[in-house]
């Protein structure tokens, strides 16, 4: 089959489905260290004396780093591709993970610890593998991406569960340091074997010499940083990941904060994952059929129900089940819609790095989530007023989606459609 000649769905899963495999492995991997913070959380405060914020104040430091260089990376998945980048990416992210486990208790080791993860883990993140999978997929690219980015969920209840568990068992420390080994250890195996997107197998085929830039179409930088979608999909991006940067990577202490024992919580977090799978799929069938930018409106807003469940105080683990599952479909739908939608709008020709200027909206939102919930707490002794602002955020952040236009490419045909109705007439005259 020639590279031009369209595909159906499931030929492009016969070819590439060990590529999703990867791309699931490796995402689990890029958020191994904020999720598992929570649990993480009352272990450093006991050992060092720390406040919450303080604990937290390394994720601020984790999102400078990210600000400042998710462009720089995602150029470079663009101009060298996703297997040169991705393969190193998760043997430094797994590395810098394991030296946390050497915090000295220096609020500036600790942070320092988070920069240096900062900049091995961005080396590795969503951009390597949306980058790869989308390369390859276009008919079925909603669920291959939704299949890949299942792995943050993966991640989640991994690392919330693993580290509560290695933590009782090993103490924190060697908690850190299996996590980062193991788990990198094994994503890296996978993705040498299977890491393999269109600009990678062309070249490496001899098919080609041409960088990735010169093969896929779309956006220039330039030109998609200009549109009011960019802005509208960076505005959403900020609103979503603030509110998830202030409430799960604290779940634990939230969770214990409203009534629930730490077990409970620790469980009520780890399921968490099971759920953003089951967002991540859903909007990954539905996009492939229905505009993205509706669907994405309604994930995002889904945080609704969570943050006004959480201002009442409970005991009772099931109480929390809705809102909690509201919660996991809307960071699952978030992290998939995102990217696709950057891959809709913009195209493939620049998507790393219009990606990583998205990415470090992102990473501005996940760093003062975090922090500022831990103010908020450290404060007032309690969660509600970020519970207040996530209801305002949800909000915000849906009519920023709606605010989308239509896809180029649809928009394209429909002009084309309307300029062929204006000239009938006139070709009858």
């Amino acid at each position: 089959m020639s590279e031009t000649t369209p595909r159906t769905a499931a030929q492009e899963w016969r070819a590439h489905w060990p590529l999703v495999f990867a791309g699931l492995l490796g995402f689990s991997l890029s958020a191994i260290a904020s999720i598992s913070l929570g649990v993480f959380t009352q272990p450093l405060e006991a050992a060092f004396a720390w406040s919450r914020k303080e604990v937290n104040a390394g994720v601020l430091a984790y999102s400078v780093g990210m600000v400042v260089l998710s462009p720089l990376f995602g150029n470079m998945v663009d101009r060298w591709g996703p297997r040169r980048v991705g393969i190193p990416g998760v043997i430094l992210t797994g590395l810098a993970f394991a030296l946390f486990g050497t915090a000295t208790g220096s609020l500036l080791n600790w942070l320092f610890l988070w920069l240096v993860f900062a900049l091995m883990s961005q080396v590795a993140k969503a951009t390597v593998w949306t980058a790869a999978v989308s390369s390859e997929f276009q008919v079925s690219r909603g669920l291959a991406l939704a299949v890949t980015l299942a792995g943050s969920g993966v991640g989640n209840s991994a690392a919330q569960i693993s580290s509560y568990y290695l933590i009782n068992e090993f103490g924190w420390r060697l908690a850190y340091v299996i996590m980062g080994l193991v788990w990198g250890g094994i994503v890296a195996i996978a993705c040498y074997f299977f890491l393999w997107g269109r600009t990678d197998r062309l070249r490496t085929s001899g098919a080609t010499t041409k960088a990735p830039t010169e093969i896929l179409s779309g956006m220039t930088v330039r030109d998609g940083l200009k549109t009011w979608n960019f802005a509208a999909l960076a505005g959403a991006a900020f609103f979503g990941e603030l509110l998830v940067g202030a409430i799960m990577m604290q779940l634990v202490p939230v969770l214990t904060g409203t009534g629930l024992s730490r077990v409970d919580a620790a469980w009520l977090a780890g399921t968490i994952g099971i759920v953003t799978i089951a967002g991540k799929l859903i909007c990954g069938a539905l996009v492939d059929h229905l505009p993205g930018k509706y669907i994405a409106a309604v994930v995002i807003a889904l945080p609704i129900i969570t943050c006004a469940a959480l201002l009442t105080p409970s005991a009772d683990p099931l109480s929390r089940l809705i809102p909690m599952a509201a919660f996991g479909l809307s960071v699952g739908g978030l992290i998939h819609m995102l990217p696709y939608l950057t891959t809709r709008y913009f195209g493939l020709r620049s998507f790393g790095t219009i990606f990583g200027f998205i990415g470090s909206i992102i990473g501005i939102a996940v760093g003062l989530g975090p922090f500022c919930s831990g103010w908020v707490f450290d404060a007032t002794g309690s969660y509600d007023l970020v519970m207040i602002g996530g209801i305002i955020v949800s909000i915000a952040g849906a009519l920023l989606l709606l605010s989308l236009g239509r896809y180029p490419e649809v928009a394209a045909k429909a002009d084309e459609a309307a300029a062929l109705r204006a000239a009938k007439p006139a070709a009858a005259e």
